[in-house]
């Protein structure tokens, strides 16, 4: 895949993430909120009561599946598409059969985008002219922005679920969004799906935090460590669900904070939300092995959620 979105600075980044937000539902979060509710009720619902059940299939997975093209307005075709390819395409490209099923991905979106006018670059202008992206690069915007936030949400809300759960009274400090949201933002902090940013090249000769750069130097940022910056958080290798103020780097910062912020806060606050109410002595025990080990180099997050649902209390 070309330099996209998360890799591009300067002018090149802002003219891409103009097109991104536009084309996103971003200014249709009520919409999407309610959405992501009805959808995550459902599936809530079609949970059996008294039993024990892997929330990453029958849960999690589908719930992002089904609000991720929502929330970036593709349509079903094209949502389908991507999706057949996603897994796929966050692992590394260690043979050629790899990489031919992410060329075909690639090829396949292409030849929607040129055929459907609600997928071609949503700035009017001449391609390339500041705010529009080219077809093929808004091609390579849609595939990163798909891939990236289908698995490090669907990562995330299951380190949120698989933690929150084991803990005791812990639909009580779900009542309030405030208290979700505070929830969700420690977590992230916590542990988050990203372990590292993306790489940047220095411009000059710099020092930081006492490390000599030379001009061209390749630096990557460890997400991880700096949401554990003893001087940034106090008792940054603890848990506490209600820290404030949290200003973790989960999302980024700056011009390149990410574009799915909404979608993660979204969808979070929906199944906190909707599994408080329906199954509030829900539990796990977060302590198998399969629970805790990453999917990829790439992102992080168990593999499975084990939760022992109880009762369902109705609605």
């Amino acid at each position: 895949m070309r330099l996209g979105l998360i890799d591009k600075d300067g002018p090149e980044h802002t003219r891409l993430r103009t097109a991104a937000l536009s084309a996103s539902s971003g200014g249709a979060l009520p919409a999407f909120r309610q959405h992501a509710g009805a959808l995550c009720a459902k599936l809530v619902g079609a949970l059996p009561p008294q039993r024990t059940a892997d929330l990453v299939p029958t849960l999690i997975g589908p719930l992002v599946d089904e609000t991720i093209g929502r929330f970036l307005g593709l349509p079903q075709q094209v949502d389908a598409v991507l999706r057949a390819h996603a897994d796929t395409l966050v692992r590394p490209m260690t043979d050629e059969a790899i990489r031919t099923e992410i060329t075909e991905a690639r090829r396949a979106l292409r030849r929607h985008v040129r055929a459907l006018p609600q997928l071609r670059p949503p700035c009017a202008g001449a391609a390339g002219s500041r705010g529009e992206a080219r077809p093929d690069e808004w091609t390579d915007v849609l595939l990163q922005m798909y891939v990236a936030g289908r698995r490090s949400t669907a990562d995330f809300l299951a380190t949120l679920v698989l933690g929150v759960l084991a803990q005791d009274r812990w639909a009580e400090g779900c009542r309030t969004p405030l208290a979700r949201r505070r929830l969700c933002d420690e977590y992230l902090r916590f542990d988050g799906p990203i372990v590292r940013g993306v790489w940047r090249f220095a411009r000059t000769d710099t020092v930081l935090a006492k490390t000599s750069i030379r001009e061209g130097d390749i630096v990557i940022v460890s997400l991880a460590l700096a949401n554990r910056d003893p001087t940034a958080f106090s008792r940054p290798t603890g848990l506490d669900p209600g820290r404030t103020p949290n200003r973790h780097l989960q999302f980024g910062h700056g011009a390149h904070r990410c574009t799915g912020v909404p979608l993660v806060y979204g969808l979070a606050d929906a199944l906190l939300t909707t599994l408080s109410r329906q199954y509030p002595d829900a539990s796990t025990t977060g302590d198998d092995p399969a629970c805790r080990s990453g999917r990829n180099s790439i992102f992080r997050g168990p593999a499975r959620v084990l939760a022992a649902l109880g009762p369902r209390q109705p609605v």
